[in-house]
């Protein structure tokens, strides 16, 4: 049975979340002159569904 989740847990998560988003930002800032923008979107948002796919298949497993 699954236990209801903690406060805990929630800022953990909003914390990696933050932490992710801020290295976005240098990230993105080193491709623009590389990639066009098109391309540039493309490949946050890919990285935005690797990172949901890892974090939501191990609790679709148990």
């Amino acid at each position: 049975m699954i236990g209801a989740p903690s406060p805990r847990s929630g800022v953990s998560q909003a914390l990696l979340a933050a932490v992710l988003f801020g290295m976005s930002t240098p990230l993105a800032k080193a491709l623009t002159g590389v990639a066009s923008p098109l391309i540039l979107a493309g490949l946050l948002y890919f990285g935005s569904g690797l990172g949901l796919f890892a974090w939501r298949t191990p609790s679709k497993l148990s």
